[in-house]
């Protein structure tokens, strides 16, 4: 139910008075028009904010996605930077890029093993293939790189 009032506003000279018909939207909100622009704002808003939501959600499922096509487990690496590295070094290799122009070296007692340095106290370890092609081993973490390179050693 619309409640409609009038009210008398004087203009900038007096003698001209303007009426204006003032009602009250059904959903409690006040204003002149035909419809209540407050209402209709916030469902445009509200509706943006789905919009950026469902895209956010979007780009969240995309990025877990990627995670299915890469050779070694990435997930529990802590930045996305650090999985965006390690992708980058596991494709450069893949195309046969050289392990040193990379920063890597062989592990000493291991050579059939590769040590690549990502960022800050992670290391991605390559081992050599048959076909003298590099697969990754893993992604590790200063402390595990200590504790896996030593097994490395022991096992030949």
């Amino acid at each position: 139910m619309i409640t409609k009032f009038l009210v008398t506003v004087f203009a900038s000279t007096p003698r001209r008075t303007v009426v204006k018909h003032i009602q009250t939207f059904p959903c409690g909100h006040r204003g002149c028009g035909q419809s209540c622009h407050r209402c209709a704002q916030q469902a445009q808003h509200a509706h943006h904010e789905a919009a950026a939501r469902a895209a956010q959600q979007q780009l969240r499922n995309d990025w877990k996605a990627r995670f299915t096509t890469d050779p070694i487990n990435l997930r529990r690496l802590p930045q996305p930077a650090l999985v965006i590295q390690a992708r980058q070094v596991i494709a450069a290799m893949a195309r046969g890029q050289d392990y040193r122009a990379l920063g890597g070296k062989q592990l000493a007692k291991c050579p059939s093993y590769v040590s690549i340095p990502l960022r800050d106290h992670y290391r991605i370890i390559f081992r050599r293939t048959a076909a003298a092609r590099f697969e990754p081993h893993g992604v590790y973490s200063h402390e595990t790189y200590n504790r896996v390179v030593g097994q490395l050693k022991r096992t030949g």
